[in-house]
Parts: structure tokens; C-alpha cells; sequence
């Protein structure tokens, strides 16, 4: 089976990061560059064993492949990041979207 290239945005309070991946990527390989982006827009960086991803409301495993998930291209994750040993903040997602209200 052949590794295709997709886009992930992966969304956290008021950022939203693109990531190029390939099926064959892992949660953790998608972590890295995660933790690297983030590393480039802020001046506390967080490792990428720091981080969790979420697809809804579930956590996604480090050893889980994009295709084993079946993420399609453009599908949204949601990131958080740890607070304390084994608790990480709830994910806060700003809209961007236009409400009327």
C-alpha cells in the first residue's frame, strides 16, 4: 500500500497549524512537527511528549497511522497540552467563523 499525502489542521485556543502528511505518519511523528511549529510562535516551547491530539472527543494514541485512523484530507484535530502530571487543559478552540448574533 502507498503512503498518500494529505493536509491536517490541527487547531488549539486561537491558532491553527496545517501539517503535509503522508497516511503512513504516526500521532507521535505528528507531534514532533507539532512541537516544532509551535517552538517558531512562541517563546515557551512544549515537547512533544507534552502534547495530546485529539480527533472530537478522542485521544489519540502516539503508534496510531493517519491511515489506520482513516483521516481524510483537510480533517481537524484538536491539540492540547499537559498542565500537571497525566491532566491536560480542556480543548479551547476560538471561532474564527463570522456569528450572527
Amino acid at each position: 500500500m502507498s503512503s498518500t499525502k494529505l493536509y491536517l489542521r490541527v487547531e488549539r485556543r486561537n491558532q491553527t497549524f496545517c501539517l503535509l502528511c503522508e497516511t503512513s505518519d504516526t500521532i507521535a511523528s505528528l507531534k514532533t512537527q507539532l512541537a516544532l511549529a509551535a517552538s517558531q510562535h512562541s517563546t515557551d516551547g512544549v515537547d512533544a511528549d507534552q502534547m495530546r491530539l485529539l480527533l472530537d472527543t478522542t485521544v489519540l494514541e502516539d503508534d496510531s497511522t493517519i491511515a489506520g485512523l482513516e483521516l481524510k484530507d483537510d480533517a481537524v484535530l484538536y491539540l492540547v497540552y499537559a498542565v500537571a502530571d497525566n491532566e491536560y487543559e480542556s480543548v479551547d478552540v476560538v471561532s474564527t467563523a463570522f456569528q450572527e448574533g
